[in-house]
C-alpha cells in the first residue's frame, strides 16, 4: 500500500518491490529525485521513474577502491608473495615481498569504470594471494576471496571495511 495525501491506495507486490528498489538507487549521491515527486505514485509515475533510473545507471561513473594492508603468517618457509586482484578483465598487483610470511603493502588500488548498475552489479572482484617462485617456476596461489559488486555496493556506505 502506498500513502497519497489521505487515500490508500493497493499496488502489486511487485511494483512494490520495484519501488523499495528503485528508492534504495534513488538514495545514492549520484542520483537524486526530489521527495515530493514520490507523493503521487501510479503506473505511469512509477514506469517513468524506472525508466530514467535505468538510462541515468547507463551513463554513471563508478570506483570501486581497495587497500590491501598486510598479510600474516602464510605457510611455507621461503615465500615471496604479492596479491592480485582482477575486476571487468582489469588485473592491478602489489609488490612482491621478497622471503616473508607475513608482508605488509598497505597499497591502495582503484578501478574506475562506467556502465549500468545491473551490468555492473554482476561484476565479480577476485583478489589473490600468491607466491611468485621465480622466473623458471609456476607461481603458486597461497589464497584467493571473491566478491560481487552488488555486495560491496548494497553494503553500508558500498563499504567492506576490516571484514578479512
Amino acid at each position: 500500500k502506498t500513502q497519497i495525501g489521505q487515500k490508500t491506495r493497493k499496488i502489486s507486490k511487485e511494483a512494490a518491490e520495484n519501488l523499495n528498489a528503485i528508492m534504495s538507487i534513488a538514495k545514492s549521491p549520484e542520483f537524486v529525485i526530489p521527495e515530493e515527486d514520490f507523493i503521487a505514485i501510479d503506473q505511469d509515475l512509477f514506469s517513468k521513474y524506472e525508466y530514467s533510473i535505468a538510462e541515468n545507471h547507463s551513463s554513471q561513473n563508478y570506483q570501486l577502491q581497495i587497500t590491501i594492508h598486510e598479510g600474516k603468517g602464510f605457510k611455507g618457509n621461503r615465500i615471496s608473495p604479492f596479491c592480485r586482484m582482477s575486476f571487468n578483465k582489469e588485473i592491478k598487483l602489489t609488490d612482491v615481498k621478497k622471503q616473508t610470511n607475513s608482508p605488509y603493502w598497505d597499497s591502495l588500488f582503484v578501478f574506475d569504470m562506467m556502465g549500468e548498475y545491473t551490468t555492473m552489479a554482476k561484476y565479480i572482484l577476485k583478489i589473490q594471494v600468491i607466491s611468485d617462485n621465480g622466473t623458471f617456476r609456476r607461481n603458486t596461489i597461497i589464497g584467493c576471496f571473491r566478491i560481487d559488486f552488488q555486495t560491496i555496493f548494497n553494503n553500508k556506505d558500498h563499504n567492506l571495511l576490516k571484514k578479512w
